[in-house]
């Protein structure tokens, strides 16, 4: 008897841990990563390098770039279909070199990124369902709002594009256009500044 409840004592115990450790690492803030000025980031690469590309965060200001150019690399969530990312941050008119690196490793995760010039999601739902007739073009539609893209990246692959960001601050979506993964929630927002 004694073990019985012991045994149930432990196993709640366990439970709520684990209910705390989700809580925590939900509520840790958003997974927008800031960038480090370029000097920074040169002083952390002299002293032994910044791992933070490695570890899957929005990374910018790659050594040698100035205010007016920028590298964003973004990553999947896993296996899932999701960005690692919620979102990053530039300047307005910056020119912007983004990668995305496909670290997936199931066949079925190919991911593209498309920017969109709008935060709207009635704009980023109809360019994600026009993206699923879009087979033959990557799952890149036509369509206006659509401002750059990368190719779609199989598992293990990187893509990039480089783009110029708008010169009106605010946010702008970017989703993913392969089939059913916008609709699970691969989207982020890029965030302009003046």
């Amino acid at each position: 008897m004694f073990s019985r409840k012991l045994l149930t004592l432990v196993g709640a115990l366990g439970f709520v841990l684990s209910l705390g450790a989700c809580q925590s690492k939900k509520s840790g803030g958003d997974k927008q990563a800031e960038s480090e000025s370029p000097k920074q980031e040169q002083q952390k690469q002299d002293e032994g390098g910044d791992k933070k590309g490695d570890e899957g965060s929005a990374q910018k200001g790659d050594k040698g770039e100035s205010p007016e150019k920028t590298t964003v690399t973004l990553k999947p969530e896993g296996n899932k279909m999701q960005f690692q990312e919620d979102g990053f941050t530039v300047k307005a008119g910056q020119k912007v070199k983004l990668v995305f690196n496909n670290t997936a490793t199931s066949k079925a995760m190919k991911h593209n990124v498309l920017m969109l010039n709008t935060n709207d999601d009635k704009v980023a739902a109809e360019v994600a369902k026009k993206g699923t007739k879009a087979k033959d073009n990557g799952y890149v539609p036509e369509h206006d709002a659509i401002m750059a893209n990368t190719s779609l990246s199989e598992p293990g692959e990187k893509v990039e594009v480089t783009f110029t960001a708008p010169e009106e601050p605010g946010k702008y979506k970017y989703i993913c256009t392969y089939p059913a993964h916008y609709q699970a929630g691969m989207v982020g927002v890029m965030t302009v500044e003046k």
